[in-house]
C-alpha cells in the first residue's frame, strides 16, 4: 500500500511539473510597417494618429521579430516571404508573447497579414502632428 501510494505521488508529482508547449497566438496591432531592419530580422509597425491618446504624444508601436515559422501573407491570403513586406504597408499581426515593456515595444511575430499594399500614411501622419503643433502655439 505504501508502494502504491507513493508512485501515485510521484507520478502526481510528475504531471505538474510538466510543461504546456501550446502557445496561445493572439492578434496584437493592425498599422503600418515604418521601418524594416532586413539585418536583425525586424519590422516597426505603428498605429495610425487616431488611436493616440489625448494624454500622449505617442502612436501606438511596436519591433516585431518575426519567429522562424511565421506566417506572412499578402492582401489574398496567398504566403509570401519576409521580402516582399515594404516600409508602407498596412498590416495586421499576431504574436505569441507578450509585448516587452519599452517604447516602443517589442514582441515575436507569428503571423503577419498585408491588409492594404503600397500605403503610405506617415507624411500625412507627419503633417497632422505638425499642424497641430501650429495649432496649439
Amino acid at each position: 500500500m505504501k508502494k502504491a501510494l507513493t508512485l501515485f505521488l510521484a507520478a502526481l508529482l510528475m504531471s505538474g511539473c510538466a510543461t504546456n508547449n501550446h502557445e496561445i497566438e493572439r492578434q496584437t496591432i493592425t498599422g503600418y510597417v515604418i521601418e524594416k531592419d532586413i539585418e536583425k530580422k525586424r519590422l516597426l509597425v505603428i498605429v495610425n494618429d487616431e488611436t493616440k491618446t489625448k494624454d500622449s504624444t505617442n502612436y501606438e508601436a511596436e519591433w516585431y521579430f518575426p519567429k522562424e515559422e511565421a506566417v506572412f501573407q499578402d492582401s489574398k491570403g496567398n504566403n509570401i516571404s519576409f521580402d516582399k513586406i515594404v516600409v508602407g504597408h498596412m498590416v495586421s499581426t499576431w504574436s505569441t508573447t507578450p509585448s516587452a515593456q519599452s517604447y516602443p515595444s517589442s514582441a515575436e511575430l507569428s503571423k503577419l497579414v498585408i491588409n492594404e499594399e503600397n500605403k503610405n500614411p506617415i507624411n500625412q501622419m507627419d503633417e497632422k502632428r505638425l499642424f497641430n503643433t501650429r495649432s496649439t502655439i
